[in-house]
């Protein structure tokens, strides 16, 4: 198989395990695994097939799921969160690589995935609040009620990333597909 088939039949996976996950944890309020998967996808193929897994399982898993469609700002704001999700997995991948040592890369992995969730969190607050009424004032009120959906969300993707990240990472890496996707990693970067 050609690396650019491989590669591209890796990141359809990544999609489709996305949304897969993102559906079974649909009735969890705030507890998600979609943004791991996306993050992983772009640690392991790159900043573009990041942002491209993680644009299109947001796009898919948003516009069908049980609770219909989301309304075309938020659905922008969503898109973008889970892009930069996908990018900011190739870029942790500069700096921990899979045979980082442990607790470390945990760290880094929960602040990474505490700062890509408050991202995402106040995008999709933003583009609500620019709709409804632009302002600070009312932007500072949905801040302060959506507060408690927050933590829950940035705590629980942080104790995710802590946990599964590197553990998901070790596994991927001793997979035939990706085995040979990181023998052809420095000519992929960007990819």
């Amino acid at each position: 198989m050609k690396i650019q088939t491989l590669k591209l039949t890796v990141t359809a996976t990544f999609i489709a395990i996305g949304v897969a996950v993102g559906y079974a944890l649909i009735f969890l309020p705030n507890v998600e695994l979609v943004t791991l998967l996306i993050f992983l996808g772009g640690y392991n193929l790159g900043w573009k097939s990041g942002a491209f897994i993680g644009f299109t399982t947001e796009f898919i898993y948003s516009n069908f799921n049980l609770f219909g469609p989301a309304p075309v700002h938020i659905l922008a704001a969503q898109l973008l969160g889970m892009l930069l999700a996908g990018i900011a997995g190739a870029i942790v991948r500069e700096f921990v690589t899979p045979d980082s040592p442990g607790r470390a890369a945990r760290f880094f992995f929960a602040l990474t995935a505490v700062i890509i969730t408050a991202v995402f969190d106040f995008l999709t607050t933003l583009a609500d609040v620019l709709i409804i009424e632009p302002g600070p004032g009312f932007l500072v009120a949905r801040l302060v009620a959506g507060l408690p959906f927050f933590v829950l969300h940035i705590a629980s993707n942080g104790l995710i990333f802590f946990f599964l990240a590197p553990a998901l990472i070790q596994i991927l890496q001793k997979l035939p597909p990706f085995e040979r996707l990181a023998k052809q990693r420095p000519m992929m970067t960007g990819m």
